[in-house]
């Protein structure tokens, strides 16, 4: 086929449900199909919920995305040494480190560049002295070790919980500092390029966990 990559496999231990260990002889077997069936649907009436004015094809895109963050990041911020307890409800949680939080993250911030896509942007730190601010920009500059970290340990974990990290911590910088109504136009800009090089680290670690990130949810 033409398929030179040379692989390497990753095994996890044992993957269980709430109600516990599945057994084809107690007849608890959940096939893929349902479970990605299952996962879709519950996203789909919480985008039908929030998003009222959006048609079909919109709520179905974002469910999909949503259904699918949920699963692979739910699988992917597991250790691998661990008996894995696979809940769908608190995968598919837009609270907590799951997979729709680090969507509706990016999400939010493409709201905010779209409200100041006119507006000048600086990538420097010259203003950027607050705690939370330096606590940001040093999150940043860790992504590549930690992608690095991964490759060469396979301990896949690191970059979920990496990227729950930055997403918090962004959080927590946007309740504390005004971006687009800063007070001053140098630390404006400088808040301004912070949250571009937020979103585009964000994009590249999801992209890197194969989800799909998306502009709106």
């Amino acid at each position: 086929m033409g398929f030179q990559k040379e692989l390497a496999h990753i095994s996890y231990e044992f993957v269980t449900l709430k109600d516990g260990a599945m057994s084809s002889r107690k007849g608890n077997i959940v096939r893929y199909e349902a479970f990605r069936d299952q996962m879709i649907a519950g996203a789909r009436e919480e985008t039908k919920s929030r998003h009222t004015d959006w048609d079909e094809k919109k709520i179905e895109k974002a469910a999909r995305a949503i259904a699918f963050a949920a699963i692979r990041f739910g699988m992917l911020k597991q250790d691998l040494d661990k008996v894995i307890t696979f809940d769908p409800k608190e995968a598919l949680s837009f609270d907590g480190c799951t997979g729709p939080y680090l969507l509706y993250s990016f999400a939010r911030i493409q709201s905010i560049l779209k409200k100041g896509k006119k507006a000048k942007h600086l990538f420097s730190g010259t203003h950027l002295t607050s705690p939370v601010e330096r606590h940001l920009i040093s999150l940043l500059s860790r992504y590549s070790d930690t992608v690095f970290t991964v490759g060469t340990t396979y301990h896949l974990s690191a970059l979920p919980q990496y990227l729950f990290d930055l997403c918090k911590t962004f959080s927590e910088f946007y309740e504390a500092s005004p971006v687009l109504k800063a007070h001053g136009a140098e630390l404006a800009a400088e808040r301004l390029g912070l949250v571009k090089s937020v979103a585009q680290v964000l994009e590249n670690g999801l992209r890197l966990l194969g989800i799909q990130p998306i502009k709106e949810m």
